[in-house]
């Protein structure tokens, strides 16, 4: 069965007449931009996350409920599936009798028939078929409390010199709030080009990124049509070790 679904983003063509060249408009999803010097911390940490041009449909589902994994659970597992090639593996855990999985960044074998809390898991994703799907936007719930754990591995280490790009954007920023973009958009980076796309910004003064100065977008997504987030290899290996130590029991 086909599905149309809203992609959300509205084009639109006005027509200026009176000229000798017809002019054409496009518009797009808002763009939220910053000074150079100055950042809107109340637009960046809007709590509601009410915009986003990436439906989620699953969440409007009256029969889905959130559920972990809990110690001794018997579940099916599938490794995940990305829209676009993706460089680290995460996975679907689906317990027995349902059209649904977690999205676990842990293999089974981490887990190791342990529970998992609930902010360890990155969402869920809902199984059309017996097939595991391509992890889309409208096949998933995005989870509020790993977007907490993720955005405070972020605060917590971008800093540190195992970010190399980041420190090498900060040499050229000089000064100023700077833009961290999702490696999942790599075009016009250190620029703003999809809100959805931006993790945040972090400020720079002297050419070094100043400590737990990261702060998250409000408009960014886990998921997004280009697929599942994509972090630096070093920050992504932070992600996976705090899940490990932090969410297991």
């Amino acid at each position: 069965m086909n599905t149309i679904v809203n992609s959300g983003i509205k084009e639109t063509k006005k027509f200026s007449i009176g000229l000798a060249l017809n002019a054409f408009k496009t518009e797009r999803h808002p763009k939220i931009i910053f000074q150079s010097n100055s950042l809107n911390i109340d637009l960046l940490n809007n709590t509601k996350r009410n915009f986003s041009v990436t439906p989620q449909n699953l969440n409007k589902s009256n029969d889905f409920v959130p559920f972990t994994i809990k110690k001794n659970l018997k579940y099916n597992v599938y490794e995940g599936k990305n829209p676009i090639p993706y460089p680290f593996k995460f996975y679907y855990l689906k317990p027995e009798n349902s059209n649904n999985a977690v999205v676990s960044l842990l293999s089974p074998e981490e887990i190791n028939g342990k529970t998992m809390k609930k902010e360890g898991i990155v969402g869920w994703v809902h199984f059309e078929n017996e097939e595991p799907p391509i992890l889309k936007p409208w096949l998933f719930v995005e989870n509020k409390d790993f977007y907490n754990l993720f955005n405070g591995v972020i605060k917590k280490n971008l800093h540190t010199d195992i970010n190399k790009k980041v420190q090498l954007d900060a040499h050229f920023h000089k000064n100023g709030w700077m833009y961290f973009k999702d490696d999942r958009n790599k075009s016009n980076h250190g620029m703003l080009e999809s809100a959805e796309d931006t993790f945040g910004a972090v400020e720079v003064k002297e050419c070094e990124i100043i400590p737990k100065s990261f702060e998250p977008m409000f408009t960014y997504r886990i998921l997004t049509r280009r697929g599942l987030f994509q972090l630096p290899e070093a920050l992504h290996n932070k992600l996976v070790q705090e899940i490990q130590e932090k969410c297991l029991e």
